[in-house]
């Protein structure tokens, strides 16, 4: 009988590799049991001998290695670039000749210092002995407007003759004849001891040929005295001034 045993090198700092160590020492062990035990038989049973055990052959095999991580790729960084060499300007002093700067600066004369005359003193003047008196101009008075008086102010007899006047004095016009107009004007004017002023139409007849002979019967009626409580006022009236059409167009 034969057993053949191979071991490799345990590696130390292993857990597993201390683990399969064990593994090979109890099979060892077992082997050589079963030796012990065929030697025994042997000697008890010395005319038939057992027959041989089969060879056993143990190879124990170290594990690979685990392999080793992988180590990071580091990235290198290009070199920085070259610097560039500056080339300084020097200033070149260049010398000037003593006329050309006599040409190019031109120093003016300081101006000369103001004489600011002083007035003489005021001489005090005397004061005439016997002052002549000075006369005093009254200022003017400002002219009044007269107050305008209403026609509701004035005497109902006076209204009446004012307005018969002014339509006696009103002539119908050729031109609306042609047309036919009739129609009613109110006049409004102003009236000063007989004398009449800015005479114009308040309503009008709606013909410009009657507005226009109502203003007209106004500036050249005949109107009767002012009475002595309104002389030299200024009257307001509006009278109302009638125009008919013709009686020949009437009774075509």
């Amino acid at each position: 009988m034969s057993a053949t045993l191979a071991l490799h090198p345990v590696v130390d700092g292993d857990s597993g590799e201390r683990g399969r160590w064990g593994i090979s020492v109890v099979s060892a062990l077992l082997v050589e049991g079963g030796l012990l035990l065929a030697l025994a038989w042997i000697a008890l049973h010395p005319d038939s001998p057992p027959p041989p055990p089969p060879p056993m052959a143990i190879q124990l095999v170290a594990p690979q290695p685990a392999p080793a991580p992988p180590q990071p790729q580091v990235k290198t960084l290009p070199p920085p670039p070259k610097p560039v060499p500056v080339h300084r300007v020097q200033h070149v002093h260049v010398p000037m000749h003593r006329s050309e700067v006599a040409h190019v600066v031109h120093r003016q004369p300081p101006p000369p210092p103001q004489v600011v005359p002083h007035p003489a003193p005021a001489q005090p003047v005397a004061a005439p002995a016997n002052p002549a008196p000075v006369a005093r101009v009254a200022p003017k008075a400002t002219p009044v407007a007269p107050a305008v008086i209403r026609m509701s102010d004035l005497p109902p007899s006076f209204i009446g003759a004012v307005r018969d006047a002014v339509q006696g004095a009103a002539q119908y016009p050729a031109a609306a004849a042609l047309e036919t107009a009739a129609g009613t004007a109110h006049v409004e004017f102003l009236f000063r001891d007989g004398k009449v002023s800015s005479a114009h139409i308040v309503q009008s007849t709606g013909n410009s040929f009657l507005d226009q002979a109502a203003v007209q019967a106004v500036l050249r009626a005949h109107y009767p005295g002012t009475p002595e409580k309104f002389a030299g006022k200024t009257l307001d009236f509006t009278v109302d001034v009638i125009f008919t059409a013709p009686q020949s167009n009437l009774d075509e």
